[in-house]
């Protein structure tokens, strides 16, 4: 499936509270949707808001998509804004993040982005 535009059906706020924008990503995450993804997660970073991407759903992923979900991380830590990316712990993303040298097999990709994230808010 395409990722789905920034619409009302992606965004989930509750009227005076600080719930994140949630930008959900499924099926195989890759090249062809890197472009359209990566302006659905600038979108939602510069809307203000905090912003949770959900992955749960996503079945594959390739460097293409890891470029665009660093990048994201990189622009909401250099604009200073709440990022949360859930589901990464699963599917592809070990396998992944590891063949890309990333992290050592069976290391937390959490504490990839939690390192990424410091390194890129104090660049």
């Amino acid at each position: 499936m395409c990722p789905k535009p920034m619409t009302n059906d992606t965004r989930e706020r509750v009227a005076d509270t600080p719930e994140p924008m949630i930008v959900s990503l499924d099926g195989d995450l890759d090249l062809r949707r890197a472009d359209r993804v990566r302006a659905d997660l600038l979108q939602a970073i510069d809307s203000g808001d905090p912003v949770r991407i959900e992955l749960r759903d996503a079945t594959g992923a390739d460097v293409a998509f890891v470029q665009v979900l660093l990048a994201a991380v990189r622009a909401a830590a250099r604009r200073g804004r709440p990022l949360d990316i859930a589901g990464l712990d699963g599917g592809p993303f070990p396998t992944l993040f590891a063949a890309l040298g990333l992290i050592r097999s069976g290391e937390d990709i959490e504490r990839f982005l939690i390192d990424y994230t410091r390194d890129e808010a104090s660049a």
